[in-house]
Order: C-alpha cells, then sequence, then structure tokens
C-alpha cells in the first residue's frame, strides 16, 4: 500500500475518504479500483456504480448527526428521531415481529452481505438535514456507531414482516412460513379472509400449517385442479 499510496498525484485524493481510521477508495474508474483493491484498500464503495457526491454527503451531513444523539445501546433502546435512515433489527425472538433486515447479492445469486441490528438503510431520495435538502442516488447501509458505510447493488432485499416476502424489484424470492402462524385455525387450516386483507394472499387447493415443523404443506388432494399440489397466489410487494 505504501508504494501505491507515493505513487499517487493530489488530484488522486478525491477519489479516496477515510471513516473510522479507515480508507475507501471511491472512485469511479474500474482499473483504479482494482489496483486499489489490490494494494489492500477497501474498495466496496468505489466501481463503475461508485457516486462520490453521495459518499461526500453521508460524511459530511449524515454521519455526524449520531454526536447529536444517544445513540441506541440494544434493540430495546429508542430510535432517535434526527437520525436519518430507517433502523434495522436481526430476525429473533427477541425482536418478535418488528425484525427488519437487509441482504445483498452479486450477479450469480450468491449472498455479499446481511445486516440488522445496529445497522440503519439509507435508501436514495431526498433528506433534510438541519434545514439542508441532500440528495442521495443510491442505496446505503450505514453503522453510526462504527462510523461505517456500505453502497447496495440493485440486487439487495429488504426482509421484514410487514412485507412478508423477500422481494427484490417487484420479485418474490422466498416466503418465511412463520409469518403465517396467526392467521392459521385450531384445524392448521390458513385464514383465507385474513391472508388476504393483511398480505394480498389467495390460497387455492388444500394447505395446512404444520406447528411442530413450522412449515406450509402444499398437500395433494380432490379439490386441487388436476390433482396438483396447493398454491399461493401473491401480488408483487415491493421495497
Amino acid at each position: 500500500m505504501k508504494e501505491y499510496m507515493s505513487s499517487m498525484k493530489m488530484e488522486d485524493m478525491n477519489n479516496f475518504v477515510v471513516l473510522n481510521g479507515k480508507l475507501y477508495f471511491i472512485g469511479t474508474d474500474e482499473y483504479e479500483r482494482k489496483i486499489a483493491e489490490e494494494a489492500g484498500i477497501n474498495t466496496t464503495l468505489g466501481g463503475k456504480e461508485a457516486l462520490p457526491e453521495d459518499i461526500i454527503q453521508i460524511v459530511g451531513e449524515i454521519l455526524p448527526k449520531k454526536d447529536e444523539v444517544k445513540l441506541p445501546e440494544n434493540d430495546k433502546d429508542e430510535t432517535p428521531e434526527e437520525l436519518p435512515g430507517k433502523r434495522l433489527y436481526t430476525k429473533n425472538t427477541e425482536n418478535d415481529t418488528k425484525w427488519d433486515m437487509v441482504m445483498d447479492y452479486n450477479e450469480s445469486s450468491e449472498e455479499t452481505g446481511r445486516w440488522g441490528s445496529g445497522y440503519y438503510l439509507l435508501t436514495k431520495g431526498e433528506y433534510e438535514i438541519d434545514g439542508k435538502t441532500i440528495t442521495l442516488k443510491k442505496d446505503y447501509i450505514i453503522d453510526y456507531r462504527n462510523n461505517e458505510l456500505m453502497g447496495l447493488s440493485e440486487r439487495y432485499m429488504e426482509w421484514n414482516i410487514e412485507a412478508t416476502l423477500a422481494v427484490s424489484k417487484g420479485l418474490i424470492l422466498n416466503i418465511d412460513p412463520t409469518t403465517f402462524e396467526e392467521f392459521v385455525d385450531a384445524e392448521g387450516d390458513l385464514k383465507a379472509n385474513e391472508l388476504r386483507e393483511k398480505f394480498d394472499v389467495e390460497i387455492f387447493g388444500d394447505i395446512t400449517y404444520d406447528a411442530d415443523i413450522k412449515a406450509l404443506l402444499f398437500n395433494k388432494s380432490i379439490e386441487n385442479k388436476l390433482g396438483e399440489g396447493g398454491y399461493l397466489k401473491l401480488a408483487r410487494k415491493r421495497c
């Protein structure tokens, strides 16, 4: 890294930012990003999709807001209204139904990151900071306590109880069966009307919920068209 830094020109410094004592490459040139990566520099905020103006605004206007509030120590603490972004919560028994997580993937659909408690989701759009409007053109994960920032790809998913589904750009990718627990009657049958009203879910055929293994059972029965297993028709949900 020392050799790489010594070869840089003054104008090259605009391609870097320091967060919590760590050097980040934020330039848009893919070749320069690869060289920086080989030199051991964090390049997660750089590359052809990088938006340096976003990073400058986050570092200069958004991150400093943490110094004006008391940061939450745990998931039970209240969220300071002054902190921009949506607070995330890990999916566990303590967080019950308020869990809210973000996952990101590469072009091969391999998971590249997962964030829950301790992180915040900054979605692209406008933010009012001390009477000043700033606009982010990309989505990010921010850790106020540790001054960490991660850029998200267009393939990221937000997963929470309200959405019911893990979705990306309106495509259904996953269903968490435990979401349906409160919509099951004594016989294990799903309450069709309540599911339709809450989640825009239509039930077709014979579907039951097994509380012991916490799974939806798509059964074959004479009620199902052409003898096929039951199925759910789900409306598209967007992040």
